[in-house]
């Protein structure tokens, strides 16, 4: 049986629209919420370490980093050692609101890991990593 890669594609952009659009709770879009989760994972950063880690534009980050600061989330701040260079971190509002995205997040996706068992949950972790880690994400 010959596999059918537009069928994979299909499922991926099913699953990826899916996700995306069952977030009824959150106040978050996903790009913000990743861009919350990498900023408290990792510290005062560069808006261009966040283009790069996303492959997305610096246009795309500043776009999503003046939302962030209008809605109290994050703060831009001056680097001390060099004033041109600019870095953002999370608020306290921000600490505050990340936890309860991440639960709504995990709660609106959790028939994924429902309709796997731990061995297949495993499986697709690895999996995605490897597929990321091929394109550089």
């Amino acid at each position: 049986m010959a596999l059918d890669k537009t069928e994979i594609i299909n499922e991926i952009f099913d699953l990826a629209r899916y996700i995306n659009s069952n977030q009824p709770n959150s106040t978050l879009t996903m790009i913000q919420l990743r861009t919350v989760m990498y900023i408290s994972e990792n510290g005062r950063v560069k808006p261009t370490e966040i283009a790069k880690n996303f492959k997305i534009t610096p246009a795309s980050v500043t776009s999503q980093i003046d939302s962030l600061v209008k809605r109290g989330l994050l703060e831009r701040i001056f680097n001390q050692n060099d004033k041109r260079v600019i870095e953002v971190e999370l608020t306290n509002k921000g600490k505050s609101l990340l936890p309860k995205e991440v639960d709504k997040l995990e709660s609106s996706c959790s028939w994924i890991f429902d309709s796997l068992n731990s061995k297949e949950q495993v499986e697709l972790l690895e999996l995605v990593k490897k597929i990321n880690k091929s394109k550089g994400i």
